[in-house]
């Protein structure tokens, strides 16, 4: 077992994992077996090569979306779905590669996609605890602003890791 699939196979119990504990508070029993069920799919489909990753990620958001409004634990739900992302991406990933005769260097093409993914996964959950415990009103121009700023950062982070290669 690579480290890639390792990376994967670890993403896909964290999402599921987490979920389910944020669905344990209120006793939603049906829902957790619901996500067990939903896990064990995805990481069968990795193993043998399924086409279920989109529609897992999806099925996963939208059950986290469902938690917030049930009012399960917040960073449940967010480990859930950055989580869940990680899985996707890892997911689309191994699929890309195994659609190509042959990649060069995989081995250093697999550490620099997971140093990348795991940076944006930790500033993705960094920002998304930050948003959960500070309350900031502003008006839409300044939030307007401030996702543009947003992009703009991120671009040109992606742009510097990709320069120190």
């Amino acid at each position: 077992m690579n480290l890639r699939t390792l990376f994967l196979n670890a993403c896909i119990l964290i999402s599921i994992s987490s979920l389910a504990i944020g669905y344990a508070k209120d006793s939603h029993w049906l829902l957790i077996a619901i996500l067990a069920i939903l896990g064990f799919l995805w990481l069968i489909g990795c193993r043998y090569n399924w086409n279920i990753g989109s529609i897992l990620f999806t099925i996963l958001v939208m059950a986290s979306a469902l938690g917030f409004s049930l009012n399960a634990p917040e960073i449940w739900m967010i480990i859930g779905t950055i989580s869940a992302l990680a899985a996707w991406d890892l997911n689309h990933f191994t699929r890309s590669l195994t659609m190509v005769e042959q990649v060069e260097r995989i081995d250093q093409l697999e550490k620099e996609h997971l140093f990348r993914l795991s940076t944006i996964v930790l500033f993705g959950f960094l920002l998304s605890i930050f948003s959960l415990y500070i309350s900031i009103r502003l008006a839409f121009g300044w939030t307007l602003l401030l996702a543009i700023f947003a992009i703009i950062a991120a671009s040109q982070l992606l742009h510097l890791f990709n320069s120190l290669r």
